[in-house]
């Protein structure tokens, strides 16, 4: 009996160690893809700032422009005003 009980615990071993080298080969899996996940959200994050860079760029290029036109606006008006009161 004692053989019988042997073999037992071998098989067990023998399936017991093949369930944790599935288990660890999954586990090396997922932190692969875990490490490509974080890359992709890293790349993203690099193109979300590099647009964020562009659009301030070009908010402050509008919003300069619209201080010059107000400029030319009010230099207008008073080139108006000055030739009114001399004409």
């Amino acid at each position: 009996m004692f053989s019988w009980e042997r073999k037992n615990d071998v098989k067990s071993l023998t399936q017991i160690e093949s369930a944790l080298m599935s288990e660890s080969m999954l586990l090396c899996r997922v932190q692969e893809a875990s490490k490509c996940a974080w890359s992709t959200m890293d790349s993203a994050i690099r193109r979300l700032e590099k647009d964020e860079a562009k659009l301030r760029l070009r908010y402050n290029a509008l919003c300069h422009e619209e201080i010059i036109d107000e400029i030319e606006i009010i230099m207008l008006s008073v080139g108006a005003l000055v030739s009114q009161r001399a004409g």
